[in-house]
């Protein structure tokens, strides 16, 4: 204990991932899911109305699309390496939801992941973290693929907040 570790890892050098090989929510899930990127969550936040609420005891905001559709999305904190075992992790920040994209960039110091965070006065920003270190949630969006046949409803929990071409 009281040393950390650091996997080697070396991040996509692509500024955006969503619906490449690298994005995980692709690989797990398949099909039309992805990460969103920071544009998406930026029309999230303009378009739609957020309220601070609990639901089932975990704090969050009720996002309510124009079309009366609606998502919880919790806060999560997110987590950064601690001292002690490999992979252990301190969770920071848990009054504030944080929520990856697939938006990135370098610079001399590494590749930094744009996050979209929020707080329980529905103000948000886009910071962004050293991809290297922390660890963030991801809520994934499945993009619609128009012409198709068949219907592919059943294909998860997600909710069309409005006129865009993807689901929350």
């Amino acid at each position: 204990t009281g040393t950390n570790y650091y996997p080697y890892f070396t991040p996509p050098s692509l500024n955006d991932i969503s619906g490449t090989q690298y994005d995980i929510v692709r690989q797990k899930w398949g099909g039309n899911w992805r990460i969103p990127t920071g544009d998406e969550f930026d029309e999230l936040f303009s378009e739609c109305s957020w309220t601070y609420t609990t639901k089932g005891g975990v704090n969050g905001m009720l996002v309510i699309g124009p079309n009366g559709n609606s998502i919880f999305l919790p806060h999560t904190g997110y987590g950064m390496p601690d001292d002690g075992p490999v992979g252990t992790v301190s969770i920071s920040s848990k009054n504030n939801g944080y929520y990856m994209t697939s938006d990135s960039y370098a610079d001399s110091y590494g590749r930094f992941v744009y996050v979209y965070k929020f707080s329980s006065y529905a103000d948000y920003s886009l910071p962004s973290y050293n991809a290297l270190f922390a660890q963030f949630v991801i809520r994934p969006v499945r993009s619609h693929c128009y012409g198709l046949t068949g219907n592919d409803s059943s294909e998860g929990n997600t909710e069309n907040m409005g006129d865009s071409e993807y689901d929350w």
